[in-house]
This record gives structure tokens, C-alpha cells and sequence, in this order.
């Protein structure tokens, strides 16, 4: 008898009987229907009876929508051609979704329109809201903003690059017609450059922060408040480390909480993480720092690497800040690597880091998720995680994209599963339960898998996409989250 079967056989039952496996509860979806692969960009809105699923590739000038009724049954499938105007977003204001687009006229213009899109997945209405000169090749872009409650409608202009000059940026405020209100023009104190990071944010009461990132031997951080036609602005700073990354999230009594991690002197990683909060002021209400422990580093460092390159965690980046109804805030980071080869990556991930803070921003617990994930491509498709808040709880799926080392994917997951789902929850005091999802592909005749990327939260609902594996096919999937 050949022994070491038997024994591999026995564990391999043993594992299955015991591993705890977790069934989506009210599992909704949609036919299977083609698509193209570069149409990556993704915006899904749910109004009145049905659904409505936009794709679009960020080069190209078509958009592709898609209608569904409340059962995701599949009305019809469109094209909204944008001539020569590029698809900038899509956003669902006073539950009418509006496209933003931008083009270069003839003049050497940027301009800035908005096209209403009707609800049987048509072009309604286009609208001129703004143009602005471009210098030479250098154009000018725009970044929209709107606050949850659709009140308020921001746009931040980054004016083109000029040599030796400093960076301007103009913020138009729109009213529910879009057009312009006001618009205010700023001159920064920084030079400009060609690649910008200004990221516009807008809360319900109307308050309008610029949160930016500038290299000046090393990223710097800063904050910007337009208050009617004078804005205010600070340099981000800590006591005594520089902001390593940075995430943002707005409380629900309008207070912009800023979160992230802080480097060590010695070489850049992530050693400590911070909360700040604003109130429509340039003045922290506080600022909280506190250092990782090394339970949290020595989860993804050997002891000798520590010694060697120094404590605090390596290829890590800050991915979200979410906040739960009590103003408890989740900071979360994801490891990614990434070695070339001649004409692929292989694209590592060991896991991440959940940081929690209390609503005055003091430390609570941290924790690390290990989900060992590689992909062998030019880009990443299926490593990201989904974070997101249940019932005062933090809960996130990810995709055991190293199907090498499980050999058990059909057996844990189901027939048909590209990639095995995993959920995991965090209880009270941090600790996690991870359990992987089975049954979501067994119909098909191909294997898919959920593409890693909320494209809508309902009360006790999720949406996602599942894609094959040339994301030449897909399906919307609704699935319940108890």
C-alpha cells in the first residue's frame, strides 16, 4: 500500500470536511454577454427599475451601455458615440447619469462638456461647461467632484504646464444646470509640472479641500480650503516623520478625515500610520500618530530581513479609508511587487494591513491578512481587494489568484471558478475569519471570476462584475452580505 497516498488523501478530506465555507445569500445575476477587453472603466448606477452598466476604455471615444431591469435581466445594449471627445466620468447626480467628456477644438482649446444620458441608455442633452487654452502638447485637465447629496458640483481646472512658472489651478463651482457659478483662479507657491496629483473633494455642507501631492526631495503633502473667492492652504507635516501615503474620507457631520502611513528616516516604507481631522480649517482638530508593532511587520519581514533593511513594511501602498456609522475609521495597505521579465510581470501581493482609529482618531488595533497572491502579466487584473463596511464591521474579499499552490480551487470554490473568492471578516478586537465562497459559477460552461472592484453598495447588497479570462465576457452579479 502505498502510504503517502493514503496519508495525503486523508488530510486533503480532513481539510475539506473542516474548512469553514461561506455560501452568498440572495445571489442575483446576470446573463453572460461579450464585451471588449480594454473596457476596463466601469461606472454601474441602479434608478428607479433598472440598472445601468457603462464601459469604456480611458483611449478610446466610445462608451458602451448596457440596461438591465431590478431582476438583472438584460434590456438592451447601446453605444454612446462621443465623436472626437475622450469619456472623462460618469456620475449619477439628482439620479440622472451624466457623462463628462473633454476635447481639443481647433483652436488649441480644452474643452470640458457634459452629455445627460436618458434612461433607455442614449445621448438627452451636451453641454459646453468650460474650455481653456493648452500650451503646445501641454493640455489642460479637469477633475469632478461632487458631495454624496448632489448639492454641490466642483470642478478643479490644472492648468497646462509652463516652464519656470508656478502651477495654477482655477475651481469652477457648477449649479444643477452645470453651468459655471463661480470660478475662482489660484496661484500655487509650487512650480509647476507636468505630472500633477490634486485630488478635489467636496462634502455636503459645501466645503471644497484640494488635497495634493508635490516632489520636492521627496512627496510632500498639502491642503487647500477655497472659502468663497480666498483659499487657505498648509503643508501637511507630522512631529518629526514624513508622510509616506495618504487616503481620505469624509465624515457624515462633514469633517474631512485624512489617514495614512509615515516612513522611517532611513529609507522609505511604511513604520508608523497617523489620523488627521478638518473641520472647513487649515488647523488639525487633532493629530494622532502611533508606530506598527512588530507583529505587523514580522508578518511580512523575517527577522533578518528587519535587521538588514530596517523595520517597517516594504511595497506597501495605501488602497482605502473607510469609515462605519459610529466614526470609526479603517485605514488599509496592500503589499504589491513587481519583477520584469522580457514581456510580462510577475505581480506579488502577501497580503495587507488594517489599521483601526477611533472617531477622535486614537489607535485601536491592527492586523494583517496573508492571501499570497501572484499574477503573471502586463498588468494586474485580479489581485485587488474590496474592502467595505457591514453593520459596523469591516468585511473584504480578494481572489486566491495562486491557483499553483491550491490545487483544491474546484472543490473549495466550485466548477468553473477562474480565481476562488475568499471573504474575510474582522471582529471587534481585529481578529479575522477568512472563508472561501463557493458556488458562484456553476451553470457556466467557462471559467470566471469576480473581477476585484465594488461597482455598487446597497443597504444589505453588493455588485460586481465577473469576467472570464481574457475579459472578453461578463455578468453583473447582486449578492447578498449577511
Amino acid at each position: 500500500m502505498n502510504y503517502k497516498r493514503l496519508i495525503c488523501l486523508t488530510l486533503i478530506f480532513f481539510f475539506l470536511e473542516n474548512v469553514c465555507l461561506s455560501q452568498i445569500s440572495d445571489l442575483q445575476y446576470s446573463e453572460v454577454e461579450p464585451k471588449e477587453s480594454g473596457h476596463i472603466r466601469t461606472d454601474f448606477f441602479h434608478i428607479d427599475d433598472r440598472h445601468m452598466l457603462f464601459l469604456s476604455d480611458k483611449n478610446k471615444q466610445n462608451v458602451t451601455v448596457h440596461l438591465y431591469d431590478s431582476l438583472l435581466n438584460h434590456i438592451s445594449r447601446s453605444v454612446l458615440d462621443l465623436g472626437n471627445h475622450k469619456p472623462l466620468v460618469v456620475q449619477l447626480i439628482n439620479n440622472i447619469p451624466v457623462l463628462f467628456s473633454t476635447s481639443t477644438n481647433s483652436n488649441n482649446e480644452q474643452e470640458l462638456y457634459s452629455h445627460n444620458v436618458s434612461l433607455n441608455g442614449s445621448l438627452s442633452s451636451t453641454l459646453l461647461i468650460a474650455k481653456y487654452k493648452n500650451n503646445g502638447g501641454h493640455i489642460t485637465k479637469f477633475k469632478l467632484s461632487k458631495s454624496e447629496n448632489s448639492k454641490h458640483i466642483v470642478i478643479l481646472v490644472e492648468h497646462p504646464y509652463e516652464k519656470e512658472k508656478h502651477e495654477k489651478l482655477s475651481i469652477l463651482h457648477l449649479n444643477q444646470e452645470f453651468k459655471i457659478k463661480a470660478e475662482h483662479l489660484h496661484t500655487l507657491e509650487q512650480l509647476s509640472k507636468n505630472k500633477k496629483t490634486n485630488v478635489p473633494i467636496v462634502a455636503n455642507n459645501g466645503s471644497v479641500y484640494i488635497l495634493k501631492r508635490y516632489w520636492e526631495k521627496g512627496n510632500k503633502y498639502y491642503l487647500y480650503i477655497q472659502k468663497g473667492k480666498e483659499y487657505m492652504h498648509t503643508e501637511l507635516k507630522l512631529r518629526n516623520r514624513k508622510i509616506a501615503d495618504i487616503k481620505y474620507a469624509l465624515s457624515k457631520d462633514d469633517k474631512l478625515i485624512l489617514c495614512g502611513f509615515f516612513t522611517s528616516p532611513v529609507r522609505f516604507n511604511f513604520e508608523g500610520v497617523f489620523s488627521l481631522s478638518f473641520n472647513n480649517s487649515t488647523h488639525p482638530e487633532y493629530k494622532k500618530e502611533a508606530y506598527l508593532n512588530e507583529k505587523i511587520v514580522s508578518s511580512f519581514k523575517h527577522k533578518k530581513e528587519i535587521k538588514e533593511n530596517g523595520f517597517g513594511l516594504d511595497h506597501f501602498k495605501a488602497k482605502g479609508l473607510l469609515l462605519d456609522t459610529l466614526g470609526n475609521q479603517y485605514l488599509i495597505a496592500d503589499h504589491h511587487s513587481i519583477e520584469k521579465t522580457k514581456d510580462l510581470s510577475l505581480h506579488r501581493s502577501k497580503g495587507l494591513v488594517v489599521v483601526k482609529f477611533t472617531q477622535s482618531g486614537s489607535f485601536i488595533w491592527s492586523n494583517s491578512v496573508l492571501t499570497d497572491q501572484k499574477e503573471m502579466t502586463k498588468y494586474s487584473h485580479w489581485m485587488s481587494k474590496v474592502p467595505f463596511i457591514h453593520d459596523n464591521q469591516l468585511c473584504l474579499f480578494y481572489n486566491n489568484t495562486n491557483n499553483e499552490k491550491t490545487k483544491l480551487v474546484e472543490q473549495l470554490h466550485g466548477s468553473n471558478t477562474l480565481y476562488g473568492l475568499h471573504k474575510v471578516e474582522f471582529n471587534e478586537f481585529g481578529n479575522t475569519q477568512d472563508q472561501p465562497v463557493s458556488g458562484l459559477f456553476t451553470e457556466l460552461n467557462e471559467a470566471f471570476a469576480i473581477t476585484p472592484k465594488l461597482i455598487l453598495q446597497e443597504d444589505q447588497h453588493m455588485y460586481f462584475m465577473a469576467e472570464n479570462a481574457s475579459k472578453t465576457k461578463f455578468r453583473i452579479m447582486k449578492m447578498g452580505v449577511n
